[in-house]
């Protein structure tokens, strides 16, 4: 997908974050009226059967006629207070724009549904799909013959069917709102996430093939537990935020337990190539565990939140560090990180599960835990760190630890010599065992930390 708004992509990264709260706050319909201005060029039929019925039939829409051909425009411009369905006409309906729901307080509760099996095709340089309460196709495909831009105060939802592309390579720009993908896809071109805006993925190849922009402020949730998304990912921003990745709803609180009918993503995750272009943050529901298996690169930062777990395993080159703000953060892979990428633990759980590993320096915002591997011998070695930057009355927790006042069996070391922490720093660690009783650290030959007496 072309857009001038988006540079395109040339090689795979990833983005920064900044506070990415509102990014993770779910968006609420509101009754606001979204603008419509149709193209002067742009021929508009409007809606004038308030409660559902056939596309086809002329006089369902004013002028009389049925919306279908280049530079269409169909407008249901009454407010939608209630369920409404329509069928479309037999055989293929291709318009340029659909606008719902905009003449009134329209409700996020209820749906305007288009049904039938025949193709709903959307082509011209402004073709969009605007709602102020919420759409939903469900039947027929949904097929690009342009870029779609999404514009909704509610919801739009793709349920069954399929979406496709004719004479092109497209996608969708979504600008405003939710796009709700339960169907599959074949489409191949980029789909864009505006700021703001999210697009909730419940089919592994709802996006097809196509790469996945998502743009500072924006979210892509992928909700289907037990698969893998394999779209190429790119996280742009401006340095200072990017977009966010979410493993499971994006409407549940992670306020503990999840709130009664959120599925918890159990297993599957991220799979394509992942560029930031921006910092990024990838939250995971608490009770969920997902995977990211690809690549991540970029000059930005990865920040992990959410109270679930989320691995790296794959052969990661982003340099600008790891930000564990919540859940747990487990790296698996021996390249999971680069050597030189600094690490701040920011209130989660940073769990070692590969026998090497080398990090940068280690950095203490707020009490954290370190697990290591019981199961395994090997090491992780930090950057020395003594000049790093740990807040007073914080404590770093290892768990995991076995070995004696010689040495662990799985080794955690800072530089090359015991100046690798300061002797503060050395004061807000505490080793922690199975029984939950702590000893204070201390520092012997070579860097290494161990429990004191």
């Amino acid at each position: 997908m072309n857009s001038p708004a988006v540079s395109p992509r040339s090689t795979r990264k990833i983005p920064a974050r900044s506070d990415l709260r509102h990014v993770l706050l779910v968006l609420t319909a509101t009754a606001v009226c979204l603008p419509f201005v149709p193209r002067a060029s742009a021929e508009t039929f409007r809606w004038v059967h308030p409660k559902g019925g056939q596309w086809s039939v002329a006089a369902n829409w004013d002028p009389q006629g049925v919306p279908n051909g280049s530079g269409v425009v169909a407008v249901i411009d009454h407010a939608i207070t209630s369920n409404e369905t329509v069928r479309l006409s037999d055989g293929s309906t291709d318009i340029e724009g659909l606008v719902i729901g905009t003449g009134g307080a329209s409700s996020a509760e209820f749906f305007w549904t288009v049904t039938g099996n025949s193709p709903l095709a959307f082509s011209g340089d402004s073709a969009s799909i605007q709602s102020s309460g919420a759409f939903q196709q469900m039947g027929g495909p949904l097929v690009l013959k342009s870029n779609v831009r999404v514009k909704a105060e509610g919801t739009l939802r793709l349920i069954t069917g399929n979406i496709r592309e004719a004479e092109g390579s497209w996608g969708f720009i979504v600008e405003q709102g939710m796009l709700d993908i339960r169907m599959p896809g074949s489409i191949t071109g980029e789909t864009i996430i505006k700021q703001g805006a999210k697009i909730l993925l419940a089919r592994a190849n709802g996006l097809g093939s196509g790469s996945v922009v998502v743009e500072e402020g924006g979210m892509l949730a992928f909700i289907c537990d037990g698969a893998f998304l394999k779209n190429e990912l790119r996280i742009a921003g401006d340095g200072g935020g990017g977009g966010a990745l979410r493993l499971g709803s994006p409407f549940a609180t992670d306020r503990g337990a999840p709130r009664e009918g959120v599925t918890i993503f159990k297993s599957g995750g991220f799979e394509g190539g992942i560029q930031l272009d921006g910092n990024a943050a990838i939250g995971v529901l608490t009770g969920g565990e997902g995977g990211i298996n690809s690549t991540i690169c970029g000059p930005h930062t990865l920040s992990k939140v959410g109270e679930g777990k989320l691995a790296l395993a794959g052969a990661n080159s982003f340099s600008g560090g790891l930000r564990v703000e919540k859940g747990t953060l487990a790296l698996t892979g021996e390249k999971s990180m680069q050597p030189q990428a600094p690490v701040i633990l920011m209130g989660g759980t940073l769990e070692i599960g590969t026998p090497s590993l080398a990090l940068g320096p280690l950095a203490l915002a707020e009490s954290s835990e370190l697990l290591l591997p019981a199961e395994l011998s090997g090491s992780v070695r930090f950057e020395a760190s003594a000049k790093q930057a740990w807040q007073s009355g914080r404590m770093l927790t290892i768990k995991g630890w076995t070995g004696d006042q010689r040495g662990g069996r799985f080794r955690m070391l800072f530089g090359n010599n015991a100046s690798g922490l300061s002797s503060q720093q050395l004061k807000q660690i505490r080793f922690e065992d199975a029984s939950g009783a702590t000893k204070p650290a201390r520092m012997i030959a070579g860097g290494e930390l161990v429990p004191g007496s």
